[in-house]
């Protein structure tokens, strides 16, 4: 379970950087908005992840407070 989690939080550091480097890219906000989905595995870690750093990512918020 450990290295799921590690693995899953690989990928959305890794998509976070690519946002940070190209903020205006709809590709990784797609890749991202995937992996901040409920249905995701781990999605309340990635959640609360980018939550504690939502003044970086300010495009994401409209992903973590969407009601659905």
């Amino acid at each position: 379970m450990c290295l799921m989690m590690a693995l899953w939080r690989g990928i959305l550091y890794k998509q976070l950087e690519k946002l940070h480097n190209h903020p205006n890219s709809k590709i990784v906000l797609r890749t991202i908005s995937g992996l901040l989905k409920r249905e995701s595995a781990f999605a309340a870690f990635k959640r609360c992840y980018v939550r504690e750093h939502a003044d970086q990512y300010p495009q994401l918020k409209k992903y973590l407070f969407n009601v659905e």
